[in-house]
């Protein structure tokens, strides 16, 4: 049996978001201090005594949001270049894509959606990969605060993510 690794990810990182979120929002005052100060940033921001784990509570400054959408510009830009050489120009797939594309979402896949479709989520994510990726550079003053690093590559993982998905469903790039 194959595993499909997008949906596992995906839905494990729901299912952590929601059990964690829905504690902290009924349960705070109950629960470690570290798992406050780990899930909140921002104005949002744990405010209470710090926890003493601090080899737990890894931080990196908000700026570094930036970092995720440099990445995500760059792979969402690569894939729909990809996506128009298959779809526009009649090119076969390089095989270590579809070796990637095999390993994260099972060699048995099947298009899930239309070339119409997928080129289409491809375009709106890049677009908007481009536009976050110009609002961190130009636009948004970030303060001095930190986020943790969870965050932080969580903002990877979900961009990364998001490609693969569209890049899975889609038809010229599965095997069946």
């Amino acid at each position: 049996m194959e595993l499909n690794l997008l949906k596992i990810g995906f839905t494990l990182m729901t299912l952590f978001i929601v059990v964690i979120g829905g504690f902290i929002n009924n349960f705070e005052k109950c629960l470690p201090t570290f798992i406050a100060q780990t899930f909140r940033y921002g104005k949002f921001a744990y405010k209470g005594e710090p926890s003493s784990l601090r080899f737990i509570i890894l931080e990196v400054p908000k700026r570094w949001f930036k970092h995720f959408y440099i990445f995500a510009s760059i792979w969402s830009t690569y894939a729909l270049v990809l996506m128009t050489y298959v779809y526009i120009f009649g090119g076969d797939t390089p095989h270590y894509v579809n070796v990637c594309l095999d390993f994260l979402g099972t060699s048995h896949r099947r298009a899930g959606v239309s070339a119409v479709s997928a080129f289409i989520a491809l375009i709106l994510l890049t677009l908007q990969s481009w536009r976050r990726f110009y609002e961190t550079f130009f636009v948004s003053v970030y303060s001095d605060s930190n986020i943790n690093i969870a965050h932080y590559m969580v903002g990877y993982i979900h961009y990364f993510g998001a490609v693969a998905a569209i890049l899975v469903e889609a038809p010229g790039l599965t095997p069946l």
